[in-house]
């Protein structure tokens, strides 16, 4: 986060820059804490709406829009297996599409 950015400011920054789009952050998903060899961390995860824009890849290498029931597919940091069974749970349950 930018100094004086709240988290919902600085998630709609970085899909700007990353990514192209414009997104509207609608609430809170899952936070929780992790730690790697550069020192301890938060992490949050939001839900959002896309309002405009398509995606580009502006830094990153690749992009995919998968069903959530492959997360577990597809490699990723530890700290993250959390909210992805989170979000398994969350469509399995029915709460969410």
């Amino acid at each position: 986060m930018e100094p004086g950015e709240s988290p919902q400011e600085c998630v709609v920054r970085e899909c700007r820059e990353e990514l192209g789009i414009t997104i509207e952050v609608e609430s809170l998903f899952w936070e929780s804490k992790a730690v790697s060899a550069d020192g301890a961390f938060d992490l949050s995860f939001w839900r959002t709406r896309m309002v405009s824009g398509t995606p580009v890849l502006c830094v990153h290498t690749e992009l995919a829009w998968i069903p959530v029931c492959r997360l577990p597919e597809y490699p990723t940091f530890r700290a993250n297996m959390e909210v992805i069974q989170a979000l398994l749970d969350a469509f399995s349950d029915g709460q969410d599409k």
